[in-house]
């Protein structure tokens, strides 16, 4: 049995269980991943089908990578604000205790408005961070 340690990547059935700060148990099927580059962290979220996480960040960049998420209720607004942000509201939100049952998460795929949500919220990001830039760059 292999136990689930903070910053570690956990691929199974090609999902991928990024950064717990619980730890989880998982069956022998399971293989563990450290990541020790920025380009191999990148391939590893994009190559998933679904990414499990209890990280803000880490939720970024699966919408980033356009792979599909479940993401951990924390202590904090920022990701149920994101999420709201985007308007895909929070169907991929779980909590702690649905960790006692994960085999009964669902690890469904983007819907095609999901896509285009995080598209538009994305081009939108960007356009917007740009413009705060030229506006520190200017004043």
């Amino acid at each position: 049995m292999q136990l689930l340690q903070p910053h570690r990547l956990i691929r199974t059935m090609g999902y991928l269980f990024l950064s717990f700060i619980k730890t989880i148990p998982f069956s022998k099927k399971q293989r563990a991943y450290y990541v020790l580059n920025e380009n191999s962290y990148w391939k590893k979220i994009a190559g998933s089908k679904s990414v499990l996480t209890g990280r803000y960040h880490a939720m970024c960049s699966a919408l980033i990578a356009r792979t599909p998420f479940l993401v951990l209720k924390s202590n904090s607004h920022k990701v149920e604000s994101l999420l709201k942000d985007i308007g895909i509201g929070e169907e991929r939100l779980i909590f702690h205790e649905d960790l006692n049952n994960y085999n009964k998460l669902d690890f469904k795929p983007f819907s095609g408005k999901e896509l285009d949500l995080i598209e538009r919220y994305c081009l939108k990001a960007k356009a917007d961070i740009g413009r705060m830039f030229d506006e520190i760059l200017t004043s």
